[in-house]
Parts: C-alpha cells; sequence; structure tokens
C-alpha cells in the first residue's frame, strides 16, 4: 500500500511538472522523486502512512489547481475544500494547501492583491476547513500541542531555527536514515544554530532574488518554478 501510493504521488509530480514545463523536465523530475533517498523513510515505515496519504493529497490538489489556471469554479471550490479537509486532518503539514495555492498564484501567475480576491469563495471556504480543524484539534486533544517538551519559547524558537536547516540538509544529502529521528531541542544558540540560520538566510535571499527576476519574464519561467519550489518545501 505504501508504495502503490508514493507510485501515485510519484505520477501526479511527473504530471504536475509537465503541465508547468516540457516534458523532459517533466520526467527528470518524477524519476528523482521517485527514487530520493529521503523517501524511504516514509515508504519502508507503515506508522508514516499519514505522511504519504497527505503528501498524495497535496500533490493531487495543487495539480488540479495548476490544470484549472488557479481560477477554481463551482464545483471545483467545493473539490479543493474536501481534499484539503482530507489533507489537513491527515497530517498537520497538510495545513499548507492554502498558502502552496497562494504562493503558485503570487510566484507563477504573478497575480496581485486585487487578483486574488477573484478566489475569495476558495480561500474562503479552505480558511473554514482551518478553522474547523483547529476547533476539532483543541476539543480533541484539550490544546493545540498537547505534548510538552519542556522547552521554552526561546528554545522553541532555536530548535524550530535548526530543525528546518535540517530538513534541507536531509533533501541536498540524504545520509544517515531512519524511520525515526530522536529530537533534541536547540537550548542556546550554538554553531549548528549559526549555520541553520545562515542557510535559511541565504535560502530566503534566493528565493527573493529568483522572484524578482521571474517577474519580469513572460509566462511561467523556470526561475519562477524554482522559487516555486522553495516556497513549497519551506511552507511544508
Amino acid at each position: 500500500l505504501m508504495v502503490l501510493m508514493h507510485l501515485g504521488t510519484t505520477l501526479l509530480v511527473y504530471l504536475l511538472v509537465r503541465r508547468l514545463t516540457s516534458g523532459d523536465t517533466a520526467l527528470a523530475a518524477g524519476v528523482l522523486f521517485a527514487v530520493h533517498p529521503i523517501h524511504t523513510e516514509v515508504v519502508d515505515w507503515i506508522a508514516a502512512f499519514p505522511d504519504a496519504f497527505t503528501t498524495l493529497l497535496v500533490v493531487l490538489a495543487v495539480w488540479l489547481f495548476v490544470n484549472q489556471n488557479g481560477s477554481p469554479r463551482g464545483i471545483q471550490i467545493a473539490g479543493h475544500c474536501g481534499l484539503y479537509l482530507l489533507a489537513i486532518f491527515s497530517k498537520e503539514p497538510g495545513a499548507m494547501l492554502l498558502p502552496i495555492y497562494l504562493g503558485f498564484e503570487w510566484i507563477c501567475l504573478r497575480r496581485t492583491m486585487r487578483d486574488l480576491r477573484q478566489n475569495i469563495l476558495l480561500y474562503a471556504g479552505m480558511f473554514a476547513v482551518a478553522v474547523s480543524y483547529l476547533a476539532a484539534r483543541y476539543h480533541a486533544l484539550g490544546s493545540f500541542t498537547p505534548v510538552e517538551r519542556g522547552m521554552s519559547k526561546s528554545e522553541f524558537m532555536l530548535s524550530a531555527v535548526t530543525v528546518a536547516a535540517q530538513y534541507f540538509g536531509k533533501l541536498a544529502a540524504p545520509t544517515n536514515l531512519n524511520y525515526f529521528h530522536v529530537f533534541e531541542p536547540t537550548r542556546s544558540i550554538q554553531p549548528a544554530f549559526i549555520l541553520s540560520l545562515t542557510v535559511i538566510l541565504a535560502l530566503t535571499v534566493a528565493f527573493l532574488v529568483l522572484r524578482q527576476r521571474a517577474s519580469s519574464q513572460p509566462g511561467i519561467s523556470r526561475m519562477a518554478l524554482v522559487a516555486f519550489g522553495l516556497w513549497w518545501i519551506a511552507l511544508t
């Protein structure tokens, strides 16, 4: 089942990239997604079913959104809200589907705030889904984060920066893989934190430069696609 879900997601990645650029690039993206070692952590572990299922739903939703030129109407809006509901209740990163849509409109389609208002029904519906999820989560768990890790707010922020950079690092150099990683909080400003912050700042600058250059090019340029890719990875 896990392998079949990964196969389905791989096919959707291929179709999504093919819709946005050339067939050769789409084939390369699909093959890379299929065999990237980082995915073994999810596909090999049955307890990671929510991760694989959420990824399938999110890529499917984005593929549909792109095919609809970022302007779903009528029953299509209900479909996107349904996919968002399934994704967000499957795994927390599914909540980022809404800003992924916004990022595609802003980065790839170069739409302004006034243009984004044309999708007000879509985003209002998805926002209602997010609110219902938060209410259900709080009702079921008693809080938004029921597991206390004994961290202060400053330690939480330091740890968030370090872990985010580690995720990027695993994508670039997928070594020391395991189905379960022990979380070690970052308690102070250490060399690992400084390095992580430098990486995140560099990626942020790269995103802004790519977004600025892509805005002056016709259509959906490759710079825009790379910037959108960084946006997607950073959000989830």
